[in-house]
């Protein structure tokens, strides 16, 4: 779903067709196992500043936003134990795209599979992220070692447009 820069939303049916749709590859990442999706959240998000600007106080609002729904609904699947990383984590990828993403929207997705959570940004630029070494005094470049520090896994998809990251979770969390 795509909104405007004025509002945001989640989707988080689950449905067969729902399964279906998460575990087919986004934009240029890997397949999901369908069998294996129990449930997610997919959200655009239209940017309110072009890209190249300074982002505008309303896109800069979009981490937190993003960050409060993802909680919510790892709470809602009994991940409440991946709750504090993920979101971490959504910070940094998703102000990674706001800072250095092409296009008019930006794309966040949490897919819930068995034994495994895992988080989505795309962000439309063919410049892949990578680790860089930051030095003491840079106030940024630290926001991908954090994702390796962090995750379980994580990668760029071969078009560089599109960073994802895992979690490994207890297979008997519930997906509602």
């Amino acid at each position: 779903m795509t909104v405007d820069a004025n509002q945001w939303a989640v989707a988080t049916p689950s449905t067969d067709d729902v399964a279906q749709r998460l575990a087919a590859p986004s934009r240029g990442t890997a397949p999901v196992d369908a069998e294996a999706v129990l449930n997610g959240i997919e959200v655009a998000i239209a940017r309110s500043s072009r890209p190249g600007d300074e982002p505008t106080a309303q896109d800069l609002k979009r981490p937190g936003q993003l960050r409060r729904i993802a909680r919510a609904q790892l709470n809602r699947w009994n991940l409440d134990g991946l709750a504090d990383s993920a979101v971490l984590l959504i910070t940094e990828l998703v102000t990674n795209a706001l800072l250095h993403g092409q296009g008019p929207e930006f794309a966040f997705r949490v897919i819930h599979s068995a034994g495994e959570v895992r988080i989505e940004v795309y962000d439309g630029s063919p410049v892949r992220p990578y680790v860089r070494a930051a030095g003491p005094d840079d106030e940024s470049g630290r926001g991908m070692t954090i994702v390796a520090a962090t995750a379980h896994s994580w990668g760029v998809s071969e078009d560089g447009r599109h960073t994802w990251c895992t979690f490994t979770a207890p297979t008997a969390a519930r997906s509602q």
